[in-house]
């Protein structure tokens, strides 16, 4: 505290810097910062609260005039399965034969067996943030009951890692896994898969959700963060939407969810309707920077103002 240059009398209760007894930087930030910028704009409500606020969620309703939520993107230059270079088999929303050919081609190189079955993809970091113990309770039913092949890249806490592991054993040809981050297997799966497993219980913004809309791979989330700012939940009819969400946080509610996109994906016609849907948006990464130069150009004129 002192080697930072700070006085003991900013130790009081009502200090920037004082926080339970401690000192916390980021209240600090948050306090002397012009701007607060969130990934999405739903977890800049969601960390006004104390589920998400980590016990900072009353300085940020004290400061919520400046606390803006700006959704991440995505560079197409790099996730496009229209010039993907780690993809033999090109394709767009207006020609989907090549997202069938890589899965063929994939299922091939991996060993999964019936390449015409629905694939289940998963690349993330191997946590419960991510929902890992809601899978684990439901891809065994899954395999037991339907013919879901399943492709999962990751890495995280070892117990994951040896679920996956297991799982992989316990059907040969029907599930594929690979521990660690490999980029040209992560393209893959995201462009072979038919669903995309999200279920996470937050996510300031999410990526993965992204890269899986523009290859055609419809994504199963949990409404959180940056998951509820980008996917919308398909009709019933199919006529809307791009995604499958969750309505609760639970292994019996991904099963669900699962089950519904695998009956959507049986009307071959309603299905590639759905798919070129999600590879139609837009969440690209000169949108948010056109959205952050904005913002930042309205807090420039509004600070420079109060200074003159």
């Amino acid at each position: 505290y002192e080697l930072a240059g700070l006085e003991p009398t900013d130790k009081h209760p009502y200090s920037p810097f004082e926080f339970y007894g401690n000192v916390n930087y980021m209240k600090a930030g948050i306090e002397f910062g012009d701007l607060v910028v969130t990934v999405s704009p739903t977890y800049a409500s969601e960390i006004k609260t104390p589920q998400f606020g980590n016990g900072l969620e009353g300085v940020l309703q004290q400061q919520e005039h400046k606390l803006f939520g700006i959704l991440n993107g995505v560079d197409y230059n790099q996730w496009n399965p229209e010039f993907d270079p780690f993809l033999h088999h090109h394709y767009s929303s207006t020609d989907l034969s090549g997202k069938r050919k890589t899965k063929y081609s994939f299922a091939d190189e991996v060993g999964l067996e019936s390449p015409d079955a629905p694939l289940l993809g998963l690349v993330s970091r191997l946590t419960d943030q991510k929902g890992i113990d809601i899978m684990q309770e439901t891809l065994h039913d899954v395999l037991k009951s339907t013919h879901v092949n399943i492709a999962v890249q990751g890495s995280g806490y070892p117990e994951f890692e040896r679920y996956f592991l297991n799982l992989e054993k316990q059907w040969p040809g029907r599930v594929y896994v690979h521990i660690g981050y490999n980029d040209r297997l992560a393209h893959l799966i995201e462009a072979a898969a038919d669903l995309y497993l999200m279920p996470s219980r937050f996510e300031p913004c999410g990526l993965n959700q992204m890269y899986s809309l523009k290859y055609g791979t419809i994504p199963i989330v949990h409404p959180t963060g940056g998951l509820r700012d980008t996917i919308e939940d398909i009709a019933d009819d199919g006529s809307s939407g791009y995604g499958v969400v969750m309505q609760e946080l639970s292994s019996h509610e991904l099963h669900r969810c699962i089950l519904r996109g695998l009956r959507l994906r049986e009307d071959t016609i309603l299905w590639d309707s759905i798919v070129r849907r999600a590879m139609q948006c837009d969440y690209s990464s000169a949108k948010s920077a056109l959205a952050y130069e904005s913002l930042f150009k309205r807090t420039l004129a509004t600070v420079s103002s109060h200074h003159s």
